[in-house]
């Protein structure tokens, strides 16, 4: 993939083009007041309540976190699935955090 001249990418370095990225970020539900800024804050403190669910179900299973589940998981090849169809195409290498 090629780069812009100016290093930047995306409709906001176009003119008018932070006017665009808004518009096109507006709420389809007239009711709602969630600019894309709101929208963003609300994708992280899911991923926060997420977060905090898998933590409380890594310690119901006796473990100290998430992290520490991950770790215990991951040292267990024979749960890991081949990257193929078969395996559903799920990679041996997930990110995590």
């Amino acid at each position: 993939m090629g780069q812009a001249p100016s290093g930047k990418v995306g409709a906001v370095t176009l003119p008018d083009g932070l006017a665009f990225y808004q518009a096109a970020a507006e709420p389809a539900d007239d009711d709602r007041d969630d600019g894309p800024i709101a929208i963003h804050k609300l994708g992280l403190s899911e991923v926060a309540r997420i977060h905090a669910e898998m933590d409380a179900l890594a310690k119901a299973a006796g473990f100290a976190d998430r992290a520490a589940f991950w770790k215990d998981r991951d040292s267990k090849k024979d749960l890991v699935l081949p990257a193929t169809d078969a395996g559903g195409g799920v990679s041996a290498t997930p990110t995590r955090k």
